[in-house]
């Protein structure tokens, strides 16, 4: 199996008071962890829910059967489409 190199060479500065540091300091070690391990362990689980949350589209049982029945029957096009798409066209012969 080959191994994963996974390199640790970005920096993260943080300021910040004297007692939020020390806040961290005491909860890491609660974890027994560094200051660094602990931070990233807190915040990377976050800030992929958060990223998970902005790049994701839920729907109700309702609009998601309404999204299946335009793409299975697509409406006509409208004629503000239809301009744009000839705008479309025209500028990508010139």
């Amino acid at each position: 199996m080959a191994a994963i190199d996974i390199r640790r060479d970005q920096r993260l500065d943080l300021r910040m008071p004297a007692a939020d540091k020390a806040v961290l300091e005491q909860a890491a070690a609660y974890r027994h962890m560094n200051i660094t391990s602990f931070v990233l362990a807190v915040a990377l689980p976050e800030a992929r829910k958060i990223l998970s949350e902005a790049e994701s589209v839920r729907l109700s049982a309702n609009d998601s059967r309404r999204v299946m029945d335009c793409l299975d029957q697509p409406p006509a096009p409208t004629p503000t489409l239809l301009a744009a798409a000839a705008r479309l066209a025209r500028r990508d012969t010139r």
